[in-house]
């Protein structure tokens, strides 16, 4: 049938489906943006909104009136010197606050599990990156905060590096030392870059971990879709006068954004600052309140763990953000990602993502009880009806050694390469990304080169039947190698 419209029919019969949403956008359906009962007319004029710049409008890219304005009342709101709207996403922001701080060939520090944004970074850039390892929690399997000791090692044997990127909080919730970290860096005379995707909502309600600004941070960039009402692809961009060169960046994003900017876009983001601002803190509350429930119950069922304030202290977790639910089944033995595939196929709901041990459901203003409610008895049925089929293997617990970087990732990925037989690969010039998920953090990188322990434990991971994320070849039967 040559009349289809298979991307908008698919997105229709999903909303028909009526699942319940513990995902992104944070809006849920457009009950986040529904709660904003000030501006009852938002639905009726979405059409309607989708302009361009013309005069009384306002540009993106040199702002003078409404979206200055609007600019302007967001960093009142979230604490910072300068805001800026987005409407490529966060990636657009995580590129220009790297590139802001840094010229070609310069060294940043960033974290071995940052987002893939970070890579784009330092290939478009053409930066060297010293990488840190976060700590790992084997028992969830999941990468989870980073130590200070790691960042300041990484500063005293490159004190040349121009600046310190952390991903705070984490998908998982977890918290760093934020505050310390941008003490020991500002010692230092660097600068501290936040990937602060997933904290949007921290600076509305004081039961939650500090936010990037309030922390010290020169730079951080936030997903508002993730966690408050905006839609999909706006993220703002804030900024701490004093270390950082507010106008480079600010070129940067000119660089990095579309010169058709999203009015849809930019309007959501306006209303979702407007509703927290007005009512944030309210909302969050009963957000929390309702958050906390679920994890009490949950809690009660045999070898089901929903993890809440009792992990911090451990590894160098200062504060756990409880608005993201990760539900951990090692115990009870199925995977959580056959767990995910059974809420969605069975009881229409939908987690934001599932891995070897754990499902992630996001929490939002958005929420109501009742999807907790659902949550829970499907969580309680799944744990009578499947406890004979537990056999989940263990992550293997194997020492990483960072490889020794021969290119810089812009190297790497402009030289000829070549697909070799991955067990024959020691001493070759990775072109690849290798990440075994469990944990997320990549073995092997672009321009890093292969040992034999690399391939051995890549080889125990394998086989214990973890997944492996980011080679061309996903059975890693071959392995892409710079000729």
């Amino acid at each position: 049938m040559i009349n289809r419209t298979p991307l908008y029919d698919g997105l229709v019969n999903y909303m028909n489906e009526k699942n319940v949403s513990f995902h992104m956008p944070g809006h849920k359906n457009g009950r986040g943006i529904l709660k904003i009962k000030e501006k009852p007319d938002f639905k009726d004029n979405l059409i309607f909104i989708d302009q361009t710049e013309v005069p009384g409008l306002d540009n993106l890219h040199a702002p003078e009136g409404i979206i200055k304005e609007a600019q302007e009342y967001a960093a009142r709101a979230f604490r910072s010197d300068y805001t800026y709207f987005l409407v490529n996403g966060t990636t657009c922001g995580v590129y220009s606050m790297i590139l802001g701080v840094t010229n070609d060939k310069d060294k940043i520090i960033v974290p071995r599990n940052s987002h893939r944004s970070v890579a784009g970074a330092l290939i478009i850039g053409g930066l060297w990156p010293v990488y840190y390892q976060p700590d790992v929690d084997l028992e969830k399997g999941i990468a989870v905060s980073v130590s200070c000791k790691a960042i300041e090692k990484a500063i005293k044997e490159n004190p040349d590096a121009k600046a310190v990127l952390v991903t705070n909080p984490t998908f998982y919730g977890t918290c760093s030392d934020i505050e310390a970290i941008a003490e020991l860096v500002h010692k230092n005379n660097m600068v501290l870059l936040v990937d602060e995707a997933h904290g949007a909502h921290l600076p509305f309600n004081r039961k939650l971990p500090i936010c990037a600004m309030d922390a010290g941070a020169d730079v951080a960039v936030e997903s508002i879709h993730k966690t408050l009402s905006s839609f999909t692809q706006s993220s703002m961009l804030h900024i701490r006068k004093g270390r950082v060169d507010v106008e480079k960046i600010e070129f940067m994003l000119r660089l990095t954004q579309t010169t058709s900017p999203s009015y849809l876009l930019m309007a959501s983001l306006d209303l979702a600052r407007y509703q927290m601002e007005e009512h944030g803190s309210e909302l969050l509350d009963n957000l929390l309140d309702m958050v906390q429930s679920f994890r009490e119950r949950v809690n009660s069922i045999p070898d089901i763990y929903c993890f809440g304030k009792e992990i911090i202290g451990q590894y160098n977790i200062t504060d756990v953000d409880l608005t993201k639910v990760t539900i951990n089944f090692k115990n009870f033995g199925i995977a959580g990602t056959r767990i995910a595939r059974i809420l969605r196929n069975e009881y229409k709901i939908q987690v934001e993502l599932s891995d070897l041990y754990n499902i992630l459901a996001i929490g939002t203003i958005a929420d109501e009880r009742e999807d907790y409610d659902r949550l829970y008895n499907a969580i309680l049925d799944i744990s009578k009806k499947h406890s004979s089929e537990r056999k989940v293997k263990s992550i293997p617990q194997l020492e990483w050694k960072m490889p020794y970087q021969a290119l810089s990732p812009r190297e790497a990925v402009y030289e000829p390469m070549e697909m070799i037989d991955f067990k024959h690969s020691e001493g070759r010039i990775s072109a690849d990304i290798i990440a075994p998920y469990p944990p997320g953090i990549p073995v092997i990188l672009p321009g890093e080169i292969i040992t034999s322990d690399i391939i051995e434990n890549l080889l125990t991971v394998k086989e214990a039947g973890i997944k492996i994320n980011g080679p061309r070849d996903q059975k890693l039967e071959k392995v892409a190698v710079i000729k």
